[in-house]
């Protein structure tokens, strides 16, 4: 397909304002490196998420989805084909009593609406750089806390563009591992089932994490946090 035909494709699907060219993907990833991307969209739905993945995949047009860029560093050389950006146009978060519904590009600072609600559990990930569908996928945590503590429902899509719904156990979480990553999933939302608190002691414990890992982590220059897994019964960095 020529390259103003998937353009114009694309731009039908989710409008000129969700498009960008020759996209340098060193501004997107917290690592701050990587070339061009030839095409970035970012689409504002679930319903254009699903257009264009069913486009690009009918197409056999290479595409690779990602979310607030913290875990990636992409090639010098760049990526040929499209970047499916899920981020700030797809980050609507809702609370109704102890739920939170988050679509999968709002950031790890719904710990924030969690603090403002009175809710507990999401503590962990108030500072965390990253969105909340690549926290699901990777069952995202940090002090003690992961995703699996707290997600009780996502709603994902498959490589035909066909929605599916986890709940539970039925997401397999471990170590930094979940059934989305099995299943070559696309997280679209996530909910979060959490529990009443009192407010002040919950801003005190995210002050408290904040503050640990400012200390530990080099957060004014670029990085991804803590890069590596933990083996079994040891640290990476005591390694």
């Amino acid at each position: 397909m020529q390259a103003m035909d998937l353009y114009g494709t694309l731009k039908a699907i989710c409008g000129e304002d969700k498009l960008l060219k020759d996209v340098p993907m060193k501004d997107y990833t917290s690592m701050r490196v990587g070339g061009k991307a030839d095409i970035m969209v970012q689409p504002d739905s679930i319903d254009r998420v699903q257009a264009c993945v069913a486009f690009l995949g009918g197409a056999g047009i290479p595409f690779f989805v990602m979310g607030n860029g913290s875990n990636l560093i992409f090639p010098d050389e760049g990526y040929r084909g499209v970047i499916l950006k899920i981020g700030s146009k797809l980050s609507t978060i809702a609370v109704k009593g102890n739920r939170i519904t988050a679509e999968a590009g709002a950031l790890l600072s719904a710990a924030n609406r969690a603090l403002e609600h009175s809710l507990t559990g999401l503590e962990f990930a108030s500072g965390i750089p990253g969105s909340v569908g690549g926290a699901a996928f990777m069952n995202a945590g940090a002090y003690d806390g992961e995703m699996k503590h707290v997600v009780t429902e996502t709603l994902n899509m498959d490589k035909s563009g066909g929605l599916v719904t986890l709940r539970g156990e039925e997401h397999n979480f471990s170590y930094r591992h979940s059934r989305i990553q099995d299943d070559g999933l696309l997280c679209l939302r996530v909910v979060f089932m959490l529990e009443k608190g009192d407010s002040e002691e919950i801003r005190a414990k995210m002050n408290e994490l904040n503050s640990h890992r400012r200390n530990r982590q080099p957060l004014n220059m670029p990085s991804a946090g803590s890069v590596f897994k933990r083996p079994l019964g040891q640290y990476a960095g005591k390694l």
